[in-house]
């Protein structure tokens, strides 16, 4: 079941106020997720390949 509704979209398709967004948190956002994924394949790689 999702936690929101269609109608929780803005109509540029987002949900939430982005005008405190920031290119710098943007990417700091982005960055961490990218590491977040990184470190769960290498984990997951030593413990099916391992």
């Amino acid at each position: 079941m999702f936690g929101w509704t269609s109608d929780d979209f803005g109509p540029e398709g987002v949900i939430g106020d982005a005008t405190g967004a920031n290119a710098a948190h943007g990417k700091e956002l982005y960055e961490r997720g990218v590491d977040f994924v990184c470190e769960a394949l290498a984990e997951i790689d030593g413990f099916v390949f391992g």
